[in-house]
């Protein structure tokens, strides 16, 4: 990827900005450009409304990328009409772009483990093959542009996707559940609130992964992942809710109470789900490097950035 041009959309987000610096220290020749929704830019960063094709059209002729990752996107909205403009619209105006350019570019888009739905656990752990049956709206934008991404494949374009499960580390969302934790434990430790942690289901088990092990498998896939292919990007096994609290209260050396809030609970809340990443051990060698409770350590010491 050394002196390659990459372009990364939502380069500001949270797993944009970690894999900018990991690009960085991987391939310190590569040639970085990125788009933001937000007004303040830095070197190689351009304000582009991706739901706009004339806007993408501009953009893909003017930084002419060898790789693109695509990360924007909306995790939380109110309706249809947000997330498919969000997840499905910026996604195919880039490809139409790139379609019409002729551009011979690797894309990396983002899936999500949403996209399977409500899984038995004898289905355990998920391999790319199990039917995808969103029970969420984002989960059913994120299979559309999945499909989407078949079609364009069938036009000659190079596309792989990376199907994400759960990603932690600092500077998480705090509309995600650890984002919200940290929040309000950061709030907690500097004396700002009581120590009292107020939290939804924890019961709930998930697959969650370190971000720079998120960045390191998306780096695979953009070099060695097939075009046409899904990719589970995961941990491999699940831990619970409470289990991710306990760690995290535990980090802090404080005595922090936790009460569970019945009005926190999803309408529909998947229980338990973990996937496979062999078939990306498989074309790449990536495996995780960083635990989960190594990762919740290391995520608690790092500065705030929220």
């Amino acid at each position: 990827m050394d002196n390659k041009r990459v372009l990364i959309t939502g380069c500001q987000g949270f797993i944009g900005s970690n894999l900018v610096q990991w690009i960085k220290q991987l391939y310190p020749q590569a040639r970085i450009s990125g788009t933001v929704r937000k007004s303040r830019t830095m070197e190689g960063q351009e304000i582009v409304d991706l739901t706009e094709q004339k806007d993408v059209q501009k953009l893909i002729e003017k930084t002419a990328p060898d790789y693109i990752f695509h990360l924007a996107g909306i995790l939380y909205a109110k309706g249809w009409e947000q997330y498919y403009e969000g997840n499905i619209k910026t996604g195919i105006n880039i490809l139409e772009a790139l379609k019409a350019c002729g551009l011979h570019t690797k894309i990396v888009l983002l899936g999500s483990a949403a996209e399977y739905g409500n899984v038995a656990i004898k289905d355990l752990p998920l391999t790319e093959e199990q039917p995808i049956k969103p029970v969420s709206l984002y989960g059913l934008s994120k299979a559309c542009q999945t499909q989407a991404a078949y079609y364009y494949c069938s036009q000659g374009l190079d596309i792989v996707t990376a199907r994400l499960f759960n990603v932690f580390g600092r500077g998480i969302s705090k509309e995600l559940s650890i984002g919200s934790f940290l929040y309000q434990i950061e709030k907690i430790v500097s004396g700002e609130e009581l120590p009292i942690l107020a939290t939804g289901n924890l019961e709930a088990c998930r697959d969650y992964l370190f971000v720079e092990d998120v960045c390191s498998a998306l780096v695979c896939l953009a070099e060695n992942g097939v075009s046409g292919e899904i990719y589970n990007v995961c941990a491999g096994s699940s831990v619970s809710m409470k289990w991710i609290v306990d760690q995290m209260i535990k980090n802090t050396g404080k005595k922090i109470e936790v009460r569970i809030d019945s009005s926190k609970y999803k309408p529909i809340d998947v229980e338990n789900i973990y996937g496979s990443f062999g078939k990306l051990a498989n074309v790449g060698g990536w495996k995780p490097c960083v635990g989960v409770e190594d990762g919740i350590a290391r995520m608690m010491k790092m500065p705030a950035s929220l």
